[in-house]
């Protein structure tokens, strides 16, 4: 797991998961298991934003880029590697 997800991972379960039991791993489905909701989501694209200092636009605001932690992670190198617009 990248440093990358490894903070991602610590700042979900740690402020947004909704069953503080769980254990959150890079491949969970965050959204379809409802370990975060819609309130949760915009937490973590404000934190993404300033974290990771990008903005994420609206239409990249999809299900395929939030899934996982994993998946969130591709998004942020696609996006800071100059294709994400």
């Amino acid at each position: 797991m990248t440093s990358r997800c490894q903070r991602l991972v610590d700042y979900v379960s740690a402020e947004l998961l909704l069953d503080p039991d769980h254990e959150l791993t890079a491949d969970d489905e965050m959204l379809e298991s409802r370990l975060i909701d819609s309130f949760g989501l915009v937490h973590l694209v404000a934190f993404i934003g300033s974290e990771f200092e990008i903005t994420v636009p609206t239409e990249h605001l999809v299900v395929e880029n939030f899934r996982s932690v994993r998946a969130i992670d591709a998004y942020l190198d696609y996006v800071q590697n100059g294709r994400g617009g």
